[in-house]
């Protein structure tokens, strides 16, 4: 199966910025907020924080964290499911999320929202935690999930 995999002109222009690269570098490290300013990133990221803490992109740029299992814009996940399980990196993202966050959001630490295909990161319910919730909406977040993150 051959996959080809096209980046978009804004996100190719972060990517060959060495500011704009500096700065992912510091958020891949934790030092960084969400760069949702870069080109690329605000429209996703302007998308999901205009439904959550009533727009204020700077406040959920403090409170959101993303984690692609496959980082790569995908309009049908049934094509992706099919390579998810045969990448490294995803055994890897699998890992990360029963070791370390799954813990975290047990403990209360964090709240945890899936979206997109939870099931291809081996989640299929919320494991009995009120802070793992799966979002069952493509783009954006169901009106439950709203109800939670702004309580």
């Amino acid at each position: 199966m051959q996959i080809q995999v096209t980046i978009d002109t804004d996100s190719r222009f972060t990517i060959t910025n060495s500011e704009h690269i500096e700065t992912l570098r510091r958020q891949l490290g934790g030092r960084q907020d969400y760069p949702y300013q870069l080109d690329g990133w605000t429209n996703w990221f302007k998308s999901r924080a205009n439904t959550l803490f009533n727009g204020n992109r700077v406040v959920a740029s403090k409170n959101i964290s993303v984690l692609n299992l496959i980082p790569y814009v995908s309009q049908d996940m049934t094509k992706v499911g099919k390579i998810a399980n045969c990448l490294p990196s995803v055994w890897q993202s699998q890992k990360y999320l029963r070791e370390t966050l799954i813990p975290k959001a047990e403990e209360g630490k964090i709240l945890l929202i899936m979206c997109r295909a939870a099931s291809l990161w081996g989640l299929r319910t919320s494991v009995g935690s009120k802070n793992i919730l799966i979002n069952p909406t493509r783009s954006g977040f169901s009106s439950d999930i709203k109800l939670v993150v702004e309580s």
